[in-house]
């Protein structure tokens, strides 16, 4: 990759790769285990659920508790993140 900043295909051949390696790395987090956050931005409490077994089921996790939480509480009180499980991090 060039360093000339004149150089725009080279600075679109470095952003493809790294595209490329975002891809490639998120595409092998998928298969490993993650965890549903939860925020109640009202009451000001934060939920973990999990670990699952993979993302697509902690998404499917929070679709759930989203859709549960929606029917008796005011929209945007409650914000869910999926995000990968990552042994011995702890949250203060």
């Amino acid at each position: 990759m060039s360093t000339d900043p004149r150089d725009l295909a080279g600075h679109l051949r470095g952003l493809r790769l790294l595209q490329e390696e975002v891809v490639a790395t998120l595409v092998a987090e998928i298969d490993q285990p993650h965890v549903v956050v939860c925020r109640d931005v009202v009451r000001r409490r934060t939920t973990f659920l999990g670990p699952f077994d993979d993302g697509l089921r902690a998404l499917v996790a929070a679709d759930a508790v989203s859709r549960s939480f929606r029917a008796t509480h005011r929209p945007g009180s409650l914000v869910c993140r999926v995000v990968p499980f990552v042994p011995g991090v702890s949250v203060p």
